[in-house]
């Protein structure tokens, strides 16, 4: 049980002053969490294999000499692909050079092979035709593209 002092003035502060800390105990208990918290995620990516074969992947393509344009596409790959990375160094030193450009080239091929559609949505409501919106699709083919045009969203 608390002493009340013969000037509640003081009273007040007295306890303000100790609820002050144990707030500040307590913001600095949750500060030192994050901290510990931060330290461990840190600590986890740099033991993240995934993130060391890229790593060594993007150094190997860098050793090779390509373009950096070319380090950035090739990275985005071996996001994509991750099995390209083990093949990479799966391959005699002389022939990695050759596997880059022909999995860059495929990836250019790819690219083009993919179609972004804009679709017109349309909402039939009260005997009147209304316009929704306009939605952006990618597409890899023209056959999904004719597949879904018969479909007539019928599913």
């Amino acid at each position: 049980m608390k002493t009340a002092s013969s000037d509640p003035l003081l009273d007040v502060f007295n306890e303000v002053s100790g609820d002050l800390k144990v707030a500040t105990m307590s913001i600095g208990k949750i500060a030192q969490a994050m901290d510990r918290e931060a330290s461990n995620q840190e600590k986890a990516r740099d033991e993240d294999p995934q993130q060391k074969l890229r790593e060594k992947a993007i150094n190997e393509v860098r050793r090779l000499e390509f373009t950096g344009s070319e380090v950035i596409k090739a990275a985005a790959v071996f996001v994509r692909m991750p099995d390209q990375m083990g093949m990479l160094f799966a391959l005699p030193e002389p022939l990695r050079r050759e596997y880059i450009v022909d999995m860059l080239r495929d990836e250019a091929a790819r690219r083009e092979r993919e179609v972004e559609v804009k679709v017109l949505v349309l909402l039939w409501n009260d005997g009147a035709l209304k316009v929704v919106g306009l939605v952006g699709l990618k597409l890899f083919s023209f056959s999904v593209l004719h597949m879904l045009l018969l479909n007539d969203g019928k599913n």
